[in-house]
């Protein structure tokens, strides 16, 4: 991985909004402009560890297609899922 793209200041952000759980590429310390990427019924997240976890790892691909082509190399490691911080949660769809 170059020096630029390993610093790099963004994160994949899962979110649960109402019956979607929702993907954005979003500012590692906030969701200020985050753009969203996909959605997945929460209903399978929750049913289905395994379409979970599909959801999870195409969105990766799709971010590191992104870097790929903006950078030119992938995205070397994947730190584990975290928690997302209080104040960015979403009231399940109701903020």
């Amino acid at each position: 991985m170059s020096e630029e793209t390993e610093n790099l200041a963004f994160r994949l952000a899962f979110r649960e909004e109402g019956s979607l759980w929702a993907c954005y590429i979003a500012r590692s310390d906030n969701m200020d402009d985050a753009t969203p990427i996909s959605t997945i019924s929460m209903n399978l997240v929750k049913e289905l560890p395994s379409a979970k976890r599909a959801f999870m790892e195409m969105n990766q691909i799709v971010l590191d297609s992104l870097v790929m082509v903006v950078f030119g190399t992938p995205i070397s490691h994947w730190g584990d899922p975290k928690s997302a911080p209080e104040h960015e949660r979403s009231k399940n769809g109701n903020e």
